[in-house]
């Protein structure tokens, strides 16, 4: 399979709740970034793991974030779902925000991510937006460096926005591209 053989659709909430709520979101790392602060400092450095890492998102919340979303495409190859994205337009400071980028963890590494990306892309630009903008975590190393691959740059974290009581150590990331 490669990109060309991926459709996408909007995704219809009545078809395709389902779908969503039950997609295997998850990734697996052998590396994060460990985020350490001196004062006004900070550094994300990278940390090669003991063992490997494997995190499952929950999307069970899914149909709020289409029903909110601008754009909701649902990736799909011999009409099964292989990935999804949610986007939304942010018109006070024209940035159109990735609330949501999966692909399945088979389908990584074939295009798919890029042919989301490219398509939150000409949303933004078709709404003269600036910027697109997202956010993910430091132990998503392959997200981070699918994202900075596709011109994306680091321009935040949040230590905060995650309860440490889940999963000790995980932070925010946010990252941009300019338009």
């Amino acid at each position: 399979m490669n990109a060309r053989d991926i459709s996408l659709r909007e995704i219809d909430l009545t078809r395709d709740l389902r779908t969503l709520e039950t997609f295997d979101a998850s990734f697996t790392t052998d590396r994060i970034y460990r985020l350490a602060t001196n004062g006004l400092s900070a550094e994300f450095i990278e940390e090669v793991l003991p063992e490997r890492l494997t995190k499952r998102y929950d999307v069970s919340g899914i149909r709020h974030a289409v029903a909110e979303s601008e754009l909701a495409l649902l990736a799909e190859v011999d009409r099964k779902a292989v990935g999804f994205m949610t986007v939304k337009l942010e018109a006070w400071n024209r940035r159109v925000w990735i609330t949501h980028l999966y692909v399945s963890p088979k389908n990584k590494n074939l295009g798919l991510g890029s042919r989301l990306v490219d398509e939150a892309d000409r949303f933004a630009r078709k709404r003269d937006a600036r910027a697109l903008w997202l956010e993910t975590q430091n132990f998503n190393y392959p997200a981070i460096q699918f994202y900075l691959k596709r011109g994306f740059r680091f321009c935040g974290f949040d230590e905060s926005l995650y309860d440490p009581s889940v999963v000790p150590g995980e932070t925010a990331i946010y990252l941009s591209r300019d338009l």
